[in-house]
């Protein structure tokens, strides 16, 4: 099952303007007593170059040595936590 699903809304349908409509950011559709939220998501104003900037800025931060060393503590972390010790 994917985990996003993306439906087009034509924009001067009813259902369009009855999310226009509502002043909330959930609203709750209910289909033969299945109930499904949307979520209003706000539009995203990207600025590619502060967004340079900042790769720029913090690329190197750290040293390939600390970014290996917290892999491994990840990576153990994750086996650690899937061993399982049980009763005999």
């Amino acid at each position: 099952m994917p985990k996003e699903l993306t439906i087009e809304v034509e924009p001067d349908s009813e259902l369009a303007h009855a999310f226009k409509d509502a002043d909330v950011s959930n609203i709750t559709i209910v289909s033969d007593g299945e109930r499904y939220r949307l979520i209003r998501e706000d539009a995203m104003d990207w600025d590619v170059s502060r967004i340079r900037e900042h790769f720029a800025r913090f690329s190197g931060f750290l040293t390939e040595r600390e970014s290996e060393e917290i892999k491994d503590m990840i990576y153990h972390a994750r086996e650690a936590g899937s061993e399982h010790h049980f009763a005999e």
